[in-house]
């Protein structure tokens, strides 16, 4: 299993395990920063994409063991259990969906993926909302993997996942919309989620709204943050962070969207506040 931290035209951070049999899974969020859809001068758009998805793909090796070539799919729609929020009150409902947006409305591709229970083959409905290629060096401790597709050329930098210390807590983030006079304030919480390693369920409020969501955690000291407004839908309003993250002091200074693009969103724990208020 490999902890990826994304850069270029996305950011964010990617957890991945390549399998024997040549598949791949995975948990992805991602957002970018600074930059609207780009035409280039053969006409192609480039296009944005943040927010949250599971990946599945495969792999084979091109060169003996170091290099690999394949492709992954980043898959929404897929459900979630957790608290969420129903008008003014957050109460427990069944899930929350997995959402990639672009500056506009989601784009979804129907497709099926091949499952197998008790032996028997199953084709089950599911979606893509983005596909990638991708050409990788494996070296000791670590993957250097280029991908590209609709959202130009990405960096992904691997090491080995491995456990960091937990970060359950109580947080809060200050964001500063870009073109908007004053700041916003976010209050959450984040719970490990049992048996996977470095990712966290949230829960929380900002103003009038409530999301429930995923943070995804690399020891390559970057975190990424997604949240999701919706009761279970696709098209919900979501937001997605990532940036530097400090896992021993619980801080991060993010950077990422809602549509509208976010240039800093600061993150620390509410126990780091309170200590500076004494």
């Amino acid at each position: 299993s490999w902890d990826f931290v994304l850069s270029g035209s996305q950011q964010g951070v990617a957890h991945v395990h390549f399998k024997s049999d040549h598949t791949l899974t995975g948990t992805a969020v991602l957002t970018y920063s600074g930059r609207n859809a780009l035409r280039t001068n053969q006409n192609f758009i480039y296009t944005n994409l943040f927010g949250a998805a599971e990946l599945r793909g495969e792999w084979a090796y091109s060169d003996g063991t170091s290099r690999i070539v394949g492709f992954l799919n980043q898959l929404t729609d897929g459900t979630r259990s957790h608290i969420q929020s129903t008008g003014t009150n957050l109460v427990v409902t069944t899930n929350w969906v997995f959402e990639l947006q672009t500056n506009g409305p989601a784009l979804h591709t129907n497709i099926y993926v091949a499952l197998v229970t008790n032996d028997i083959p199953l084709l089950v409905p599911d979606r893509v909302t983005n596909s990638l290629s991708f050409r990788a060096v494996v070296k000791p401790g670590g993957i250097a993997l280029a991908a590209f597709g609709n959202q130009g050329a990405l960096s992904w930098k691997g090491i080995p996942l491995l456990l960091t210390n937990d970060l359950t807590a109580s947080y809060q983030g200050t964001g500063q919309k870009k073109g908007v006079p004053f700041s916003f304030i976010d209050l959450f919480t984040l719970t490990s989620r049992p048996g996977v390693t470095n990712q966290y369920d949230v829960l929380g409020s900002g103003g009038s709204r409530h999301f429930a969501g995923l943070f995804l955690v690399s020891r390559q000291r970057v975190a990424a943050f997604f949240q999701n407004t919706g009761t279970g839908t696709s098209n919900s309003p979501i937001a997605a962070y990532a940036g530097p993250f400090n896992t021993i002091t619980k801080r991060g200074s993010f950077k990422g969207t809602d549509g509208i693009p976010v240039p800093s969103y600061a993150v620390r724990t509410n126990a780091a506040a309170a200590a500076a208020l004494r």
